[in-house]
Parts: C-alpha cells; structure tokens; sequence
C-alpha cells in the first residue's frame, strides 16, 4: 500500500483501470463458461432426454397396437382379414424394432443398456407368445387362442410396459436432474461474477482513500 502512496497520480488511475479491466474480464469468462456449460446441458436434455422420452412413448403406442392386431386375429374367421392383420402386425414390429435401434444409437447409460436388454428379452418372449396364438387363430382354434392370450401374453405384455415405463421415468429423472445442475450452475457463476466485482471495488476503494 505504501508503494501505492508513492505512485504519481497518472500511475494510480492506470493501475486501477487495470484491476477493473481485468475484473471485468473474470466476470466476462465466468460468465461465458456458464452460458457455454448451461448451453451444452440443454442440448443434452432436448437431443438425449427428450429423445429418449419420445422412443419410449413411440414404443408403448407401437406395442399397444401389436397387441391389437393379435387379439382382432382371434376374433375374424375371414382369411383376407387374417392376412390384413399378419401384414399390418409385420409392419408394426418392424417399425418397433427400428425404433428400438434408433433408441440405442443415443447416448446410454450402463444402466440404460441393461435396461434395453431386458426390454428387448421381454419383448421376444412375448412375440413367441404371440405367434403361438397368431397360428391357433388362423386354424379358427379361437378358444385355444384366447386362453393363450390370457395366460401368456397378458402378463408378457404387462413386463413389456413396465420395462418402456422404468426406461421413460429414468429418462424423465435424467431431464429433471439435469435442468436442476444447469440452474445450480448459473447460480453459482452469478455468485462468483457477484464476489470478483465486489473484490475488485473494495480494492479500488481501499487503494483510493489511502493513496
């Protein structure tokens, strides 16, 4: 502080300008990391989390859909009917499984992984299920079918929409905690921008009413 008494007037300004220019940059940095940081969590949570959301809501409507045609299959006697429905139940599963793909091409956890592992297990049981049915159906075997259905593909297909359900929710989880660490990191870079400022000005002052 003494060398600071010592300096001339010219001098004092120019080291105060300084401190305040570099005080300015800190906050400009602190500032930009935060919005840079905040920018690439929001592009995870719109490209990643809300990807994965949409694929699992795509999937329960495809599934659902799967289901129908198998069950209209036990009912019609009509041959073009049943083929109607064979083709259509052939295009939804191709699209569930492309769906599926698509899911995996994301950015997985270890956890995600397993889970679409055991979704993709669940999911192949009951389409052996279903293909059982699928033949009694077409043979007119209709009450054999239904019990099937019942026994097999019913409690199948409630595995199936509990492991789409448990990959949305972590998803949603995902999203949630994510916004969360994205809104705690602003705080702390306004914070931080708050005491670099301050710092700065008591400095100034300080250098200022002892010079």
């Amino acid at each position: 502080m003494k060398g600071f008494k010592q300096l001339q007037a010219k001098q004092k300004l120019t080291l105060l300008i300084t401190v305040f220019i570099f005080s300015i940059i800190g906050v400009s940095i602190t500032g930009n990391l935060a919005v840079k940081q905040g920018s690439a969590r929001m592009d995870q949570l719109f490209t990643i989390n809300m990807k994965q959301m949409q694929s699992a809501y795509k999937s329960k409507v495809l599934l659902h859909e799967t289901v129908e045609d198998v069950y209209s299959l036990m009912l019609t006697t009509e041959d073009s009917e049943n083929q109607k429905l064979k083709n259509d139940l052939i295009v939804k599963r191709k699209e569930l499984d492309e769906n599926f793909s698509a899911y995996e091409q994301l950015s997985l956890t270890a956890t995600q992984i397993n889970e679409m592992n055991a979704l993709k297990d669940a999911l192949q049981q009951l389409r052996t299920a279903d293909n059982h049915i699928i033949d009694l159906a077409t043979q007119n075997k209709k009450q054999e079918s239904y019990a099937l259905y019942q026994k097999e593909t019913v409690p199948l297909f409630k595995n199936v929409l509990s492991a789409l359900d448990k990959i949305a929710n972590d998803s949603n989880q995902a999203a949630t905690e994510m916004n969360e660490l994205s809104k705690t990191e602003m705080v702390k870079s306004v914070w931080t921008s708050i005491i670099i400022t301050l710092i700065a000005t008591l400095l100034g002052v300080n250098w200022y009413i002892n010079s």
